[in-house]
């Protein structure tokens, strides 16, 4: 079974995503990653030299090559669930887990890696703070529709793994 992790910039995907596949022993992807890897561009790149739409077609395609793989764990980008029907892709292909955190919390992660983030890059304290309430507001739809939703500032992997191997159909 595939596990889409999905959640806010900042919220833990990756760091979550790397222990759940370590305690399941599962592959772990990041879709940014595998982004880069194979169009051989940076994010903040293709975001500058093609725009955010084009952008959102590749995360898509790139999204539904993951069917490929079995048992794998798959980081997703913040706003991957909320283009191209991939939320609907996500849940009828696997199972999705929602890292939620507060918007304070995720300011205070993302203000030590803004300059790393394409859509954050310039903002000051108090654009990144209204910034991410706004985009939480807008994604709360899709991100609310996940399988699971738990604490991305404090996240359980134990717990987190053992709902996943509840929900996989050959639990090992």
């Amino acid at each position: 079974m595939i596990v889409y992790l999905i959640g806010f910039m900042g919220s833990g995907k990756t760091s979550v995503g790397l222990k759940l596949a370590r305690k399941l022993n599962r592959e772990f992807l990041d879709l940014d990653e595998m982004i880069e890897s194979n169009e051989g561009k940076s994010i903040g790149f293709i975001f500058e030299e093609r725009g955010k739409e084009y952008f959102r077609k590749l995360e898509a395609k790139y999204l539904r090559q993951t069917v490929n793989f079995e048992d794998i764990i798959v980081a997703c980008g913040g706003g991957t669930p909320c283009y191209h029907d991939n939320m609907d892709f996500m849940k009828s292909s696997g199972f999705t887990i929602y890292l939620m955190m507060t918007p304070s919390a995720l300011k205070s992660r993302l203000e030590s890696t803004g300059n790393k983030r394409p859509l954050i890059a310039d903002m000051d304290e108090n654009k990144l703070l209204k910034f991410i309430e706004r985009k939480l507001d807008e994604r709360k739809i899709w991100y609310e529709q996940s399988h699971l939703i738990t604490d991305g500032l404090d996240a359980d992997i134990d717990q987190i793994a053992a709902i996943v191997l509840s929900q996989s159909p050959c639990t090992p």
